[in-house]
């Protein structure tokens, strides 16, 4: 879930259902009343993992990838949500993250959505950084990284 503050309420996407079935469905927070919302076109279903942030820059929610099932895996796709327009669109970025659970920030001084490590398909563990500025995702190569912490047994 993120703030969307062009809208001014709180998008949740994903999620499982009780019975463990995936779910691809858009629902809003406007602080009193839960909204189910019904875009023509949403992401595939996914229930964890998935990063989603606010891009102040494109005043939009920003989505990438997440866990969609036990057979299709870590997914890399990124998607945007338009809360005023109530509309998810797919984004076709020249470079991408490989598919990849990862949490995400919004950097205000750079205008940029940062995506740091994640875990990928079999349990693969990544420590790279990324940058969406709208249009394309862009590999950054910091003079240092925080290594990935191992998870616990």
């Amino acid at each position: 879930m993120a703030y969307d503050a062009a809208a001014g309420n709180i998008v949740l996407f994903g999620g499982a259902s009780s019975t463990g079935t995936f779910l691809n469905e858009t629902w809003t927070w406007d602080g009193t009343t839960w909204t189910q919302q019904s875009p023509s076109v949403s992401p595939p279903t996914r229930s964890s993992q998935m990063g989603m942030v606010y891009d102040a820059g494109t005043q939009t929610v920003v989505l990438f990838g997440g866990n969609n099932s036990a057979s299709a895996g870590v997914l890399g796709d990124t998607w945007t949500w338009n809360g005023v327009t109530k509309t998810w669109t797919q984004q076709n970025p020249t470079t991408s993250p490989s598919p990849r659970g990862a949490p995400m920030a919004y950097d205000a001084a750079t205008q940029t959505v940062v995506l740091f490590g994640g875990s990928g398909n079999g349990g693969v563990q990544f420590t790279d950084t990324w940058n969406w500025n709208g249009t394309t995702w862009t590999q950054q190569f910091p003079a240092s990284a925080r290594p990935h912490e191992p998870a616990p047994t």
